[in-house]
């Protein structure tokens, strides 16, 4: 049988690449804010080489910008570029989900009720860093079904260039509105997927949940 999920082992920098790239989407660092090897392997407990290793990475991935003697810069994004990255990363979802769809199963489909659940939560709650959270538990359901890692690791890697630093920048209503409406699209997604519709959750990932014209949202000012 067919291996569905694809295991990889991760390095110390893997898991330190990951850890920055969710600080980064989740607003948590400040866009003006220096990163810092020193004081980032300090927070860590680990030593400077993997935190260096993951720095340089990221910059090389366009997410960072180094400046000597200073440390790393959150690299912005201009809108042609945020607009251009929706597109990408819509047509490569909208792949996976098609490309999973014979591998969901119907306790997938309740996973993704009940994660749909958790985000309403912390949308409530305006708990903005635990619902980015669950939303990848969410969106990785079907993408980890793919079978094909080279395309999960791609979207992974675009994803990382998309930040939520706008999310703190809106009111408490503004917020949650938006959220909501995000969710709301959660659960169409959900619902394509129950009905075995490839060809509407692809059109739906690439016209409505990564629409181009949302992408205004991730340029920081």
């Amino acid at each position: 049988m067919k291996c569905l999920f694809m295991f990889k082992y991760k390095t110390l920098r893997d898991l330190v690449y990951d850890y920055i790239g969710q600080q980064l989407r989740a607003g948590v660092i400040n866009p003006t804010s220096t990163i810092k090897e020193t004081a980032l392997s300090e927070e860590l407990s680990i030593s400077r080489t993997p935190v260096r290793e993951a720095l340089i990475q990221l910059a090389g991935e366009g997410l960072l910008e180094s400046v000597p003697h200073k440390g790393f810069y959150i690299r912005t994004l201009t809108e042609t570029e945020a607009q251009e990255l929706f597109v990408v990363i819509g047509h490569l979802e909208g792949l996976a989900a098609r490309l999973s769809l014979g591998n969901i199963q119907e306790q997938d489909i309740a996973a993704m009720k009940m994660h749909i659940g958790m985000m309403n939560a912390a949308i409530m709650a305006d708990d903005v860093e635990m619902y980015l959270e669950v939303q990848d538990k969410f969106h990785n359901i079907y993408l980890n079904k793919c079978a094909n890692r080279t395309l999960s690791e791609t979207l992974e890697r675009l994803k990382n260039r998309l930040f939520r630093h706008h999310y703190q920048a809106m009111s408490k209503d503004e917020r949650k509105k938006f959220l909501l409406g995000l969710n709301d699209e959660h659960t169409r997604i959900c619902e394509l997927f129950a009905m075995r519709d490839s060809t509407a959750i692809e059109r739906y990932l690439v016209d409505v949940h990564w629409n181009p014209a949302e992408a205004v949202y991730e340029v920081l000012g």
